[in-house]
């Protein structure tokens, strides 16, 4: 085997074997150094496992590094994220229960290995067996696993500590991976903020839409009784409004109890043409059941209108009350220059989802747990 950086050739170790039908997924290659420690490591060669789980297949490798004493590493990779395990002695069930080693969540699973690249320092080929057991413990973040290779019945546990892409980068002194890394954080950064800022976008047309319920400046404003206004309606006005192509509301309401009325309120021109209107049935019921009283109504209706061009308006009343609701008060207003919120309701609606998305995006970890949650419910 030859060193990737000086072209060195080294003599082969006791239990090499190698080949070159294999590439890894990951941006090492054998001759690499790795800083471990202030130890210098070098990656000697490649093993990947399968593992079989019904109808799928998980595979995943691991690099064998081996310092000048002899002392061994392992860096797993699987499904993009990396795993650093050293050698420890065997730990004991009281250990590994409620020991110094806290509580542990144990996987377990028996991986083959499907081929072996490169100069590795102890047995292994293609269709050896290995059973496993890893357990998270949540105190320090690290993975302790206990292998045992099926065929000669030999057990070893390990210690693993996780990396991110720049740690192990940085491990080999990968400048150029790191730069690229440098530019990929930059962009998710850039992501998350415009993430926030779509979302702030979004709360303050929530906002204006909330705004554009408040009342504008009132121009007309009248309260007569049902018993007052005939079939052809009762006319109010002139109201001067100033302003064309603003948006204006139409109010009318009432004031029932436990009856119903029919309620219309027309605006109209000088010559008495209809322009725009608001009308409703108007309701108030109370009663008691098995949860207690209870009182419902429907009392207000509104609608916003604008007008071609200035002028005076008036506003015509039509009821159609129960008899009961003969001598209730009938109330109508009107309002120019409110804010119509329509526009900046559908403005933050389009705008949380957009938000998330970037948000979700620019933080990998949280759309990977996303993805795990999703899939773990199938």
């Amino acid at each position: 085997m030859a060193c990737a950086r000086c072209g060195t050739v080294v003599p082969p170790l006791p239990f090499a074997t190698y080949s070159d039908l294999i590439g890894s997924r990951t941006p090492l290659r054998p001759g690499m150094k790795a800083m471990i420690g202030g130890t210098v490591f070098w990656a000697v060669g490649l093993v990947r496992y399968t593992e079989r789980d019904d109808d799928s297949v998980s595979l995943w490798e691991e690099w064998v590094l081996v310092a000048d004493d002899g002392d061994e590493r392992w860096l797993e990779y699987d499904e993009g994220k990396w795993t650093l395990y050293e050698k420890i002695a065997p730990l004991s069930a009281a250990q590994t229960d409620s020991g110094r080693y806290g509580a542990f969540n144990a996987e377990t699973g028996t991986s083959t290995v499907e081929s072996v690249s490169g100069e590795i320092p102890y047995p292994v080929a293609p269709g050896d067996r290995v059973g496993y057991a890893e357990r998270s413990r949540a105190s320090d973040g690290c993975t302790y696993s206990v292998e045992t290779d099926l065929g000669s019945g030999v057990s070893e546990w390990f210690r693993g500590r996780h990396l991110d892409d720049r740690a192990v980068f940085t491990l080999f002194d990968l400048r150029h991976l790191l730069a690229a890394e440098d530019q990929r954080e930059q962009a998710l950064r850039d992501r998350r903020i415009f993430g926030l800022l779509l979302l702030v976008l979004s709360l303050v047309s929530m906002v204006f839409c909330a705004a554009g319920q408040s009342a504008g400046h009132i121009v007309a404003k009248d309260t007569v009784m049902a018993s007052q206004i005939g079939e052809g309606g009762l006319r109010q006005g002139p109201y001067p409004l100033n302003s064309a192509g603003r948006v204006h509301r139409l109010s009318v309401s009432t004031s029932l109890a436990s009856t119903s009325m029919w309620v219309q309120a027309v605006v109209e021109n000088e010559e008495a043409g209809a322009l725009f209107d608001t009308e409703g049935e108007f309701w108030d019921e109370s009663g008691s059941d098995s949860e207690g009283p209870w009182h419902e109504y429907s009392l207000e209706s509104r609608q916003e209108f604008r007008l071609e061009r200035a002028g005076n308006i008036y506003v015509r009343l039509f009821a159609d009350p129960e008899a009961s609701a003969a001598n209730s008060p009938v109330s109508f207003k009107v309002e120019e220059n409110v804010l119509y919120p329509i526009p900046p309701l559908i403005l933050g609606i389009v705008l949380l989802p957009v938000g998330l998305v970037f948000l979700v995006r620019s933080s990998p970890t949280i759309a990977a747990r996303a993805w795990e949650g999703m899939t773990s419910r199938k």
